[in-house]
């Protein structure tokens, strides 16, 4: 009976820390970048991001309460060549877009 309590408590246990480990928080991240191109439609656009010959497109989805500061109220107000920093986290693979603030050119 104790092997039995005790293998049941065992897989209470492991299953309230598989359930605590899944809820965790995003992490977040700060991407700096020109703009390339935006989709209003999908809610996304993407970034061109890195130095000389480390240049990467990234791809980002505004999440539903995404906030865009600096100059633009809204996803649609960004243009291509706009240099911008994006808040982002990583979900099932894409990255998704909290905050974007457009930087002032130098």
């Amino acid at each position: 009976m104790k092997r039995l309590t005790m293998a049941a408590v065992l897989i209470l246990l492991a299953s309230a820390l598989l359930a605590a480990d899944a809820q965790q928080p995003p992490t977040y991240t700060w991407v700096q970048g020109t703009i390339h191109a935006v989709q209003p439609k999908s809610g996304s656009f993407e970034m061109v991001t890195g130095v000389g010959m480390s240049l990467r497109l990234l791809r980002l989805l505004a999440s539903h309460n995404a906030q865009v500061a600096g100059g633009g109220a809204a996803l649609t107000d960004l243009k291509r060549g706009d240099i911008c920093r994006a808040l982002c986290y990583a979900s099932d693979g894409k990255l998704f877009a909290d905050r974007i603030e457009k930087v002032a050119a130098r």
